[in-house]
């Protein structure tokens, strides 16, 4: 580092700089392209502004956060809550009703359930146990058979769950109820998971935070004046206060991997058309623009459990394509990252965030033999307005 660069409170190691360069970024930008993105820039730093008083009232505003886990079930991974169920080590009716009080206890600070179906999913748990203790199956059968059998599972409120209402917030559809269970919770309930609730998201699932008029607006479980991210907060932030451990959510410009990182918890975006989206409101009219951008997939408290569900809501055509078990050569791997994009429409990337990116770096260069390299793209400050663009173009 230079002398400018070494007085910095944070420090971060040099890694290999590849600039990506493109013949459009020697193109000047149209006049009336400049003005658009002049007067976008206007529009979002006076927002900014306006915002500022809000965001000092939030600072004298008490925060609350979640009490502590007592009950030692809900600080298990699905799979080894799993593995116990199985082996008779643990009652599904046990695990159920420690995640039911878990939700009674927090849901009045966090409010992110829209509709619970606790009796019936005690019920649910009572004949898994019974399923298990006839002997039919050995545990290794029944974890080929059905590998989530007992397990508790969230789903968020835009994904239908048979009887259960599908309002997506609107109040329009406030007394609308699904008749069958979305193909993912379909494939969940085959492997044995249990169904407990749906959880909060904003309406139509159109926003970067969990609130609609029907239920209010879901809250960070870590500190209450903050927000879970949206559109799958509800499932974020049950998972985060140990009311869920495993949970089904969607995305298509982040909508279940920014929950996941603003709560702490884990997000992954399958490949559109791996996971089936039928059964999740709202759709699209064109079918083909919507399976190339828009996809359900695995929420989890632990990283461990994404790999589980994901093979369990996949298509199941699809799962030889994955090759979700075979061993990857580090060697292999190349890994490549940015800083920052510099867009006008985004703000900076903050030194925490710096930092822990670059641990993360660390990390990879001594599993991957120092095969991360830093890349400058140019035109990358334009993405937040092709996605929106985008976006857009969806009807």
């Amino acid at each position: 580092m230079d002398g400018k660069e070494g007085q910095q409170k944070t420090q971060y190691r040099r890694v290999p700089t590849t600039v990506i360069s493109t013949t459009y970024e020697e193109q000047k930008m149209s006049a009336g392209v400049a003005t658009i993105r002049m007067v976008m820039w206007m529009a979002f730093k006076s927002l900014n502004i306006l915002y500022i008083p809000i965001f000092i009232a939030r600072k004298f505003k008490r925060s609350k956060i979640c009490p502590p886990v007592k009950d030692e079930i809900l600080l298990l991974p699905a799979s080894e809550l799993a593995d116990k169920i199985r082996k008779q080590e643990l009652s599904s009716e046990a695990v159920v009703k420690a995640y039911i009080a878990r939700i009674q206890e927090v849901n009045p600070l966090i409010n992110a359930v829209i509709e619970d179906r606790f009796k019936q999913a005690i019920e649910d748990a009572k004949y898994a146990d019974k399923l298990i203790s006839f002997g039919t199956l050995s545990a290794e059968e029944l974890k080929e058979k059905h590998p989530l059998l007992g397990v508790p599972l969230t789903v968020k409120g835009s994904i239908e769950v048979a009887h259960m209402k599908i309002t997506s917030g609107m109040l329009t559809r406030a007394n609308i109820t699904a008749k069958t269970d979305a193909v993912t919770v379909k494939y969940a309930r085959e492997a044995g998971a249990i169904p407990i609730l749906t959880s909060n998201i904003p309406e139509l699932c159109m926003n970067w935070e969990s609130g609609n008029k029907l239920k209010g607006t879901t809250k960070n479980p870590h500190n209450t004046t903050r927000t879970p991210g949206g559109s799958s907060g509800g499932e974020a932030s049950l998972l985060a206060s140990a009311c869920s451990v495993i949970g089904i959510g969607s995305d298509v410009g982040g909508s279940l991997r920014l929950p996941a990182h603003f709560c702490g918890v884990w997000g992954h975006k399958p490949s559109p058309g791996v996971v089936s989206y039928i059964g999740h409101y709202p759709s699209c009219k064109n079918e083909e623009v919507w399976k190339a951008v828009f996809t359900l997939g695995p929420m989890a408290r632990y990283a461990t459990d994404l790999k589980l569900l994901l093979e369990v809501i996949v298509e199941p055509e699809m799962k030889d394509c994955l090759m979700l078990n075979e061993p990857v050569n580090l060697k292999d791997v190349r890994v490549f990252f940015m800083e920052d994009i510099e867009s006008s429409l985004t703000t900076k990337v903050s030194d925490d965030c710096l930092e822990a990116l670059h641990q993360v770096i660390d990390h990879f260069n001594t599993l991957c033999y120092n095969n991360c390299k830093k890349v400058k793209l140019p035109l990358m400050k334009h993405a937040p307005e092709i996605a929106a663009l985008n976006l857009l173009d969806i009807d």
